[in-house]
């Protein structure tokens, strides 16, 4: 049975391989050498299995090792890939241009070759380097100029002549005014290089994901690394190995990062998303009876700081009645060395009316590339609505009544006929006192309609600040529970912010602790009041960037319970 096992999955890894196009390239590790240096390179076959291999000839160089050979198979979502290398060490001479010729290979009888490639040698300097320009750590920023809510990338690279084997902080970083988020597996391959006409290797010894929270210019760096290198009674090549070790403390340079403000018309569909987003929609049924209710569902995924990212504002037909949209799951990963957040929102609709109606939901972020607001709209989601079974019938508006209220007439051949006791009856006084409190029920909701249709749209959105503030701090018990402090600190944060924001008509990007003392002063908050919220938010600053206890943050979350309790008690 093995046997035939194996046979089955060599036929099928032939299949897939055979599936995909061979590819037959040459790979180096540097371009650019000092005279007398060395170039790793490899000729590398994908995809196929070749034979007759031939190297160039390498007239120009001097073979200091090779040929080495290596094979290695990989299976990614069923796909079957196999790669082999052919590899040398090539010594250059003097300086000038050379070229390293095509090497052919026999593929299924066909002969591939690859591309020439061009080395370029550079003469060493007159004067030796001193021991200061051994090894020197860069800080290198993906933006210099960034805006609120932006993924910029901070990386920390080591240029050494020296053997180096490990690099850590003598000290962590501090990114005052930055949410912070380690990227993982940064310590690649090592790169040769020429900078400032000197051969160094350059290595990552760290990368982190920098979120802006306020505006203002930040210094990156200067930060000091612990850094290792092999003895020089050791010859080994490789960076990040071997045992014996001596330890230099390593300054970095620093970088300026300057953060500014969005553009203050942004649409009504930009909810706080920053960077570069995609976004979907669908609707869970697309034909419905007006006993139902039905969910637009709305996924965007970006590198932006999700924690900003709220649910966009929609324009639906007046016919369909939307309620608070929730966030059903959020979460974040890492891809290609940057952070992406996917979030997902849910709209739940009643519809007033039968009918058929196109729902084309928006969402727009700041684009950091365009510097302008993108708008990205659905396709259009097209929804059905039948009256329904008939157990529940509508009248204008959102009054609902039975199906006993429009029973037919009964026709009768003489009202002398009915029981004249019927009308002094209990069974008649108490049917006549439920129409009659029936009719005042009505009349109350119809004049509550009324009325709020005459309230002006901001003061809804300020009462509706505290429920958004409920809410916010409900998503922040949950990361109590689960012992991610930080996060909650995080959360308890943008809650005071945002219920301001919505309370007072704020911006919501350019308030911190002082801004909104301003507020609340302005406002005539008591000063109890306005001490809370600085002890809150200075907890929350301190949380974010030098861990809490389980203890404090949960004082500190009942602290703002009461904190918003007294905002709305004040208004």
């Amino acid at each position: 049975m093995m046997k035939y096992f194996h046979i089955v999955l060599f036929v099928f890894i032939s299949v897939s391989i055979s599936a995909q196009a061979p590819k037959f390239y040459t790979k180096v590790d540097a371009k650019e050498v000092l005279e007398g240096s060395y170039i790793n390179v490899d000729f590398v076959l994908e995809n196929a299995q070749g034979s007759a291999f031939t190297p160039p000839d390498f007239d120009d160089f001097i073979v200091s090792s090779g040929l080495s050979q290596g094979t290695s198979m990989t299976s990614i979502n069923g796909r079957v890939s196999r790669t082999s290398n052919f590899s040398f060490e090539l010594t250059v001479g003097e300086p000038g241009s050379y070229t390293i010729k095509p090497a052919s290979i026999k593929v299924a009888g066909k002969v591939h070759k690859t591309l020439p490639i061009t080395i370029k040698v550079v003469k060493k300097k007159k004067n030796a380097a001193s021991q200061s320009d051994d090894q020197f750590i860069r800080v290198v920023l993906s933006d210099s100029i960034a805006y609120t809510g932006q993924q910029v990338i901070a990386e920390y690279k080591i240029y050494s002549k020296l053997d180096v084997r490990s690099g850590n902080y003598i000290r962590n970083p501090e990114y005052d005014g930055f949410y912070v988020k380690d990227i993982h597996n940064v310590r690649g391959n090592s790169q040769r290089v020429l900078y400032k006409g000197e051969e160094y290797i350059v290595k990552s010894l760290d990368r982190v994901a920098l979120f802006p929270q306020q505006t203002g210019t930040y210094d990156i760096g200067p930060f000091i690394f612990k850094v290792g290198v092999a003895k020089k009674n050791r010859s080994n090549r490789g960076f990040f190995f071997g045992t014996q070790l001596e330890y230099f403390n390593v300054k970095s340079d620093s970088k300026k990062l300057v953060v500014r403000n969005l553009a203050t018309t942004a649409p009504p569909s930009f909810s706080g998303a920053v960077g570069k987003y995609q976004m979907k929609t669908g609707v869970a049924h697309k034909s419905i009876t007006l006993d139902d209710a039905f969910s637009v569902l709305m996924e965007v995924v970006g590198n932006g700081d999700g924690r900003t990212v709220n649910p966009p504002a929609q324009e639906f037909h007046p016919s369909l009645d939307v309620y608070d949209p929730n966030i059903k799951s959020d979460e974040s990963y890492e891809s290609q060395g940057r952070w992406i957040n996917k979030k997902s929102f849910e709209y739940l609709i009643v519809p007033k009316k039968e009918g058929r109606y196109r729902i084309v939901p928006e969402f727009t972020y700041f684009d950091t590339d365009s510097n302008d607001f993108v708008t990205i709209k659905s396709v259009g989601l097209n929804l059905a609505v039948a009256p329904g079974s008939g157990t529940t019938l509508r009248k204008s508006g959102d009054q609902k009544i039975s199906r006993e209220e429009i029973k037919p007439l009964v026709e009768v051949s003489s009202i002398s006929n009915m029981d004249s006791h019927f009308f002094n009856s209990f069974l008649y006084w108490g049917i006549f006192s439920l129409g009659l409190g029936a009719l005042g029920f009505l009349y109350f909701k119809k004049w509550k309609i009324v009325q709020d249709s005459r309230i002006d749209p901001l003061t809804k959105k300020r009462n509706a600040a505290n429920s958004v503030a409920e809410k916010r701090l409900a998503l922040a018990a949950e990361l109590i529970e689960k012992g991610e402090n930080k996060e909650a600190y995080a959360e308890i944060s943008n809650t005071i912010k945002k219920y301001i924001a919505e309370k007072y008509t704020q911006d919501y990007s350019e308030l911190n602790t002082d801004k909104i003392t301003k507020i609340l002063k302005d406002q005539n908050v008591g000063d109890d009041t306005v001490s809370s919220m600085r002890t809150i938010m200075d907890a929350c600053e301190m949380s974010i960037y030098a861990g809490a206890s389980d203890l404090s943050v949960r004082d500190n979350f009942e602290k703002t319970k009461n904190l918003i309790a007294a905002l709305e008690s004040f208004h």
